[in-house]
């Protein structure tokens, strides 16, 4: 089965696909650059959505969902 979505429509949801990514990867660098003994290396990025983490709020609304919604939209 075909849909027809206006260009403009179609343009708006490959973006998605783009940006979201490229997002979360500014979003994760700059919170690990804040957060004082973060090293990427030995921490795995998720953890700077852990509990003890002083930006999880940050990176779990707008860092994990974000990138979930971007991703979807872009399915």
């Amino acid at each position: 089965m075909k849909v027809n979505i206006s260009s403009k429509t179609q343009r708006i949801l490959i973006l998605s696909g783009v940006v979201g990514p490229f997002f979360f990867f500014a979003l994760l660098t700059i919170l690990g650059l804040l957060w004082s003994g973060y090293n990427p290396i030995l921490i795995g990025m998720s953890e700077i959505g852990a509990i003890d983490s002083p930006f999880k709020d940050i990176m779990n609304y707008l860092g994990f969902s974000l990138l979930g919604i971007f991703i979807v939209i872009f399915s």
